[in-house]
C-alpha cells in the first residue's frame, strides 16, 4: 500500500495594511552616524562577557561592512586584538581579516596577537590551524619573521593537506619578507631564501595535488627573475601521471609546465600527446586552449606533425567558438584567427572548410562579429569565398556602422587574397557606392576601392564612371582623400581629372587635413598630364595651403612641393615626373608583412591576454609578469644548491654542436638569458661560471644539427671517442659565446684576483712527468669526481696571442700551436676543437706525487679586441688525503694553471713575432 504523502505546509498569512512587519535582520552597509565608531567600541569591549553568538557575530560582522567600504577602523585594533583567543571558528575568521588589513599600520600591537596565532597553529582542528597559519603569513611585517617562519617551515610537515596548503603559500610569502630585510644579513638571509627553494622542491612531489600545484605556483613567482620553475623531465612526468587528479586550474598550471618542457626524443613526444589528447574533449575553454599551446610548443619545427595537431584542434575549438558564451567565443577566435595566421596554407586548408561556422549571427555583440571577420578573411580560399562574399554583403547593412566598414574591408581583404575574386567584389563596391541612402557606405568603399587599385591597376577602367559621377557628392574625410589619390595616380585615365580637381580646390579650406594633403600630391602628378589646364589649379592651390598656417604638415608639403616644382622642371622634366609618379607597393603586402612580424611573436604568448588584445604584453604591462609554466631545464636541479647554481645541460662541441643553431631569434634570447643569469650570480658573490655535466641528452628548442667532423688535432691524435664530458660547454646551445662580458673579471695573478697569487705568488714550479697515460673514459670520470671545491676557474686577458692572431687566421693551426706549447711542460692534450669563435682545448698532466691534473680552456679569439682566455683547473688523485684536498691542493692547481699559461704565452709570442718577420 502505498504511503501517502505528508500534507505541504499552509502559506504565510498575508500582510494587511496596519499589520506590523516581522524584524528584518541587521544592516551593516547603511549610512555610518556620527559616534558609531565609539558605539562600537563599547560593544566590542563587552563581547568577552556576551553569551549570544549571534550577536558576538554581529559586531564583528558591522567591524568587517565598516573597513569593506573604506572606512577607517585602524583605530579599534587593540580591542580586536583582545577579542582573537574566541573558540568560535567564524569570529576567528572575521578577527583574522580584520588583523592581516591592519597589521601595517599596527605593527607594535600585532605583537599583541602572537601568542594567539601561535596557540591556533597547533591547534587540534586542522581548518583551524590552516586558518591561522594563512592569517600569520598575511601579516607582511618583516619584524615578525622570527615567529612567521618556523610556523610555516612546521606547516609543510603538517599531517592535513589543507594546512599543507597554506604552508607553501605561507613560504613564499615568507620568502618575500626575506628579500625585504636581504641587506642586514645577505649571506644568511640567501641560505634561507635557499632552503625555502628546497622545501617548494619537496612539495612539488606531495601526495595531496594541490599542494604540488601552490609549490608551482610558489616557485614560478620565487624564480621569477631566472624564468620561472625549472622544468626537468622527472617534474614533467610526474605530473603528466598524476593529470587526472588536478582541479581544471591545476590541469591548466600543469599544461603550462609541459609547454616548456622539451621531449628528448619523438616516441617522448608523442606519448605526451597521447596524455593529453582527452583534455580537449573538456569543457573548460582554458584547459583546451592550454592543450592546444601544449601541442603546438611539442610539434615545433615538424611541419607534418603539425599539419596532423591543426586537424586535431579544430573540432574542439570550433565547439567551444560556436556553442559557448561570446566573451568565451571571441577569445577562442582569436587563438583560433592567431593560429590560421602563423600556420600558413595548411592552417588556412584545416580551418576553411568549416567557414560557414563562424558566419555572424544576428545576436552576436559587434566585438564577436569583429573578430569573426578578421578569422573570415585569414580562412578564405577560392573554394569558400564565393559563400564569404554573399555573406558579407549582408553584413554591410547591418545596423552598427563600424560592422559594415569593417564588412566592406573585410571584402577588399578577400579580393587581394584571391586574384579570381577580385571582379565579382569590385562589382559589389560599385553597388555600393551608387547607393545613395547612406554616404558612409560610399565613402567606405572608394576607400577599399583605393587599396584594390594599388594591386590591380587595370581595373581603373571599372571606376571611372563612378569618380566622375560621385567624386563632389562625398562628404566623409577619407573618401574624398580616397578619390583624390585616384584621380592624381590614375589622372592619364580620367579625361576631366584636371576640373573634379578644381571643385575639390574651390573647398580646399572646408576640406580636412587629409584630404588637403592628398591634394598636394594629387595635383602635383596631374600637372604632368595636363600641364595647361591644371598649371592655374596649382598655383591656386600651393598659394592657399602656403599660406595656411592652421596646419604645420600642410604648410611644408606645399612648400615643399613649390620648390621642388620651381628648381626642377627646366633641368630635370623627366626625372621629376619620375619621382612624384612612382607607383607605390600594393597596401597588402605592406599589412600582410607587419601582421606576420605581429602574430609570430604573439604565438610565443599563447593563450594570454596578449592574444585577445592583439598586443605584445610589453605594450599594456608595466611590469615583467610572473611567469605561469616556468622554463624547460634539462637536467636535475641539485637540492643542496642555491636557484643560481642550478646546472644546465650542455651540448658537444667536438661533435660539431648537437643542438645547432636555431637562428637569430633564438640566439639573442638564449644571450639574454645568460646575461640575467650572469648578473644574478654577480650579486650573490658566486663564482662567474659552473661546468654543467650532462644529465640528459637534450637540446634547445632549435632541435639538433648534425654531427660536424673533429678537429685536425683529434684526428691526428686519434681521441675521437671522447665521453659526453668533453663535450659539455659552459655555453648553452645555440649562444654566441662571443657575447660573454667579463669585463669585470680581474686578471689571475692580480691584487683582486679571486684566486690571489696565481702566476705570482707560487711557492715551486710543478714537476710534471712526461710519462703519463690517460683515455676519454678515465679523464670524463676522473672529472665527474672531482667537486667544486677543487676546481680553479680563471678568467683574464691575453695580449700576447694578439700578435699571433693578426698574421694567422686558422684556427687549427693555433690549436697546434697550443699543443705543441703545452707539451713542452709534460702538459697532453686530450681533445680540441673550435666553434664559432672559441677555440675549446682539453688538457691534462701528472706530477712526481702521482696527482693528476685536468684542464679546460676556453680561449675567444676576436681579432679587433685582446683575446681573453679562461681556465677551469681541476686535481684528481685516486686515493685523496684530508691534507691533499685542504692544504696543497689549491697551490698545486695555481702551479699547474701557471706552468700551461706560461708555455702558451711563451710559445704563441714567440711564433706570433716571427710569423710577422717572414710577411715583411
Amino acid at each position: 500500500m502505498a504511503s501517502v504523502p505528508p500534507p505541504a505546509p499552509p502559506p504565510p498569512p498575508a500582510l494587511h495594511a496596519g499589520d506590523p512587519r516581522p524584524p528584518a535582520g541587521p544592516q551593516f552597509f547603511v549610512d555610518q552616524k556620527r559616534g558609531e565608531l565609539y558605539e562600537l567600541r563599547q560593544v566590542l569591549r563587552s563581547l568577552p562577557t556576551e553569551r549570544d553568538v549571534g550577536k558576538q557575530r554581529d559586531a564583528l560582522k558591522k567591524l568587517i561592512a565598516y573597513m569593506t567600504v573604506g572606512l577607517d577602523v585602524s583605530r579599534l585594533f587593540a580591542d580586536v586584538v583582545m577579542l582573537a583567543s574566541t573558540a568560535d571558528l567564524v569570529q576567528k575568521k572575521m578577527i583574522y581579516q580584520y588583523l592581516t588589513n591592519y597589521a601595517d599600520t599596527n605593527p607594535s600591537l600585532s605583537l599583541l596577537a602572537i601568542n594567539t596565532f601561535q596557540k591556533d597553529c597547533n591547534d587540534e582542528d586542522p581548518r583551524l590551524r590552516g586558518l591561522a597559519l594563512r592569517s600569520l603569513c598575511s601579516l607582511r611585517l618583516s619584524c615578525m619573521l622570527e615567529y612567521i617562519e618556523p610556523a610555516a617551515r612546521k606547516g609543510m610537515a603538517d599531517a592535513s593537506p589543507y594546512v599543507r596548503r597554506a604552508a607553501v603559500m605561507g613560504m613564499l610569502k615568507v620568502c618575500k619578507l626575506l628579500q625585504e630585510v636581504m641587506s642586514t644579513d645577505e649571506e644568511s638571509t640567501r641560505q634561507r631564501i635557499d632552503d625555502i627553494r628546497q622545501r617548494l622542491d619537496e612539495a612539488l612531489f606531495d601526495d595531496d595535488p594541490q599542494v604540488a600545484i601552490n609549490a608551482v605556483c610558489a616557485l614560478n613567482e620565487v624564480d621569477a627573475e631566472t624564468g620561472g620553475l625549472q622544468v626537468t623531465k622527472k617534474i614533467a612526468t610526474h605530473f603528466l601521471n598524476r593529470i587526472k587528479r588536478f582541479s581544471e586550474w591545476g590541469v591548466c598550471v600543469v599544461l603550462n609546465l609541459v609547454a616548456s618542457y622539451q621531449p628528448e626524443t619523438e616516441e617522448e613526444t608523442f606519448d605526451i600527446m597521447n596524455i593529453l589528447d582527452d583534455k580537449l574533449t573538456s569543457s573548460s575553454a582554458a584547459v583546451v586552449l592550454g592543450c592546444s599551446n601544449c601541442f603546438l610548443e611539442l610539434t615545433r619545427g615538424n611541419d607534418e606533425l603539425r599539419r596532423q595537431v591543426y586537424r586535431r584542434l579544430k573540432p574542439p575549438l570550433l565547439t567551444l567558438a560556436t556553442t559557448g558564451y561570446p566573451e568565451i567565443a571571441h577569445t577562442i577566435l582569436r587563438h583560433i584567427l592567431l593560429i590560421v595566421q602563423t600556420g600558413g596554407p595548411d592552417a588556412v586548408e584545416v580551418f576553411a572548410g568549416e567557414s560557414r561556422q563562424l558566419f555572424c549571427r544576428y545576436t552576436d555583440p559587434s566585438y564577436l562579429k569583429s573578430t569573426k571577420l578578421q578569422t573570415l578573411t585569414a580562412i578564405a580560399t577560392e573554394r569558400n569565398c564565393v559563400d564569404m562574399i554573399a555573406e558579407l554583403r549582408e553584413y554591410v547593412c547591418d545596423a552598427d556602422a563600424d560592422i559594415a566598414r569593417q564588412s566592406l574591408a573585410a571584402l577588399g581583404v578577400i579580393a587581394c587574397k584571391i586574384p579570381s575574386a577580385a571582379d565579382d567584389v569590385v562589382t559589389l563596391l560599385l553597388s555600393f557606392v551608387e547607393m545613395e541612402v547612406a554616404d558612409f557606405l560610399a565613402s567606405a568603399a572608394f576607400v577599399i576601392l583605393r587599396d584594390i587599385l594599388r594591386k590591380y591597376t587595370k581595373m581603373i577602367s571599372r571606376l571611372v564612371d563612378a569618380i566622375r559621377i560621385h567624386a563632389l557628392r562625398l562628404s566623409d574625410g577619407e573618401g574624398v582623400a580616397a578619390v583624390v589619390w585616384m584621380i592624381g595616380e590614375f589622372a592619364k585615365d580620367i579625361d576631366d581629372a584636371a576640373y573634379i580637381l578644381e571643385e575639390i580646390v574651390d573647398r580646399f579650406e572646408e576640406e580636412p587635413t587629409i584630404v588637403r594633403l592628398e591634394l598636394l600630391t594629387a595635383a602635383a602628378k596631374s600637372f604632368f598630364h595636363y600641364p595647361g589646364e591644371m598649371q592655374p589649379i596649382l598655383g591656386k592651390l600651393l598659394e592657399k595651403a602656403i599660406n595656411d598656417t592652421s596646419n604645420p604638415d600642410v604648410h611644408d608639403k606645399a612648400l615643399f612641393y613649390y620648390r621642388f616644382l620651381k628648381t626642377s622642371l627646366k633641368a630635370r622634366l623627366f626625372e621629376t615626373r619620375r619621382i612624384l609618379s612612382t607607383p607605390l607597393p600594393p597596401a597588402d603586402e605592406l599589412e600582410s608583412s607587419a601582421e606576420r612580424e605581429l602574430a609570430d611573436r604573439l604565438l610565443e604568448e599563447f593563450n594570454s591576454l596578449a592574444v585577445v588584445y592583439r598586443l605584445p604584453s610589453s605594450a599594456f604591462l608595466s611590469v615583467s609578469p610572473i611567469p605561469f609554466g616556468g622554463k624547460f631545464s634539462p637536467s636535475r636541479r641539485d637540492a643542496s644548491a642555491s636557484s643560481t647554481n642550478r646546472r644546465t645541460s650542455s651540448q658537444a662541441l667536438l661533435d660539431g654542436g648537437k643542438a645547432g643553431i636555431a637562428g637569430k631569434e633564438r640566439e639573442r634570447a638564449e644571450r639574454e638569458r645568460e646575461e640575467r643569469e650572469r648578473e644574478e650570480r654577480e650579486r650573490e658573490e658566486r663564482e662567474a661560471e659552473l661546468i654543467a655535466l650532462r644529465e640528459g641528452d637534450f637540446g634547445d628548442r632549435g632541435g639538433r644539427g648534425t654531427r660536424q667532423g673533429m678537429s685536425s688535432l683529434e684526428r691526428k691524435a686519434g681521441r675521437n671517442e671522447v665521453g659526453d664530458l668533453l663535450l659539455a660547454l659552459d655555453t648553452d646551445a645555440g649562444a654566441d659565446p662571443t657575447d660573454r662580458k667579463r669585463e669585470d673579471s680581474p686578471p689571475l695573478g692580480s691584487r683582486d684576483s679571486p684566486v690571489s697569487g696565481f702566476a705570482a705568488s707560487v711557492p715551486d714550479r710543478l714537476r710534471l712527468t712526461a710519462s703519463v697515460t690517460l683515455d676519454s673514459a678515465m679523464f670524463q670520470r676522473l672529472w665527474e669526481e672531482a667537486d667544486d671545491v677543487q676546481t680553479l676557474n680563471a678568467t683574464h686577458a691575453t695580449p700576447h696571442f694578439s700578435s699571433f692572431l693578426s698574421v694567422s687566421e686558422d684556427f687549427e693551426a693555433l690549436g697546434e700551436a697550443f699543443e705543441a706549447a703545452a707539451t713542452q711542460n709534460n702538459i697532453f692534450t686530450m681533445a680540441s676543437g673550435v666553434l664559432g669563435d672559441v677555440l675549446k682545448m682539453f688538457f691534462y698532466g701528472k706530477d712526481e706525487d702521482g696527482i693528476l691534473y685536468l684542464c679546460e680552456m676556453q680561449l675567444t679569439l676576436t681579432p679587433l679586441d685582446v683575446p681573453e682566455l679562461n681556465l677551469t683547473v681541476k686535481a684528481a688523485t685516486e686515493e685523496a688525503s684530508d691534507s691533499f684536498l685542504s692544504g696543497d691542493c689549491a697551490v698545486r692547481r695555481e702551479q699547474f694553471a701557471a706552468a700551461l699559461r706560461e708555455a702558451l704565452d711563451r710559445h704563441t709570442d714567440f711564433r706570433g713575432r716571427s710569423q710577422a718577420q717572414n710577411l715583411m
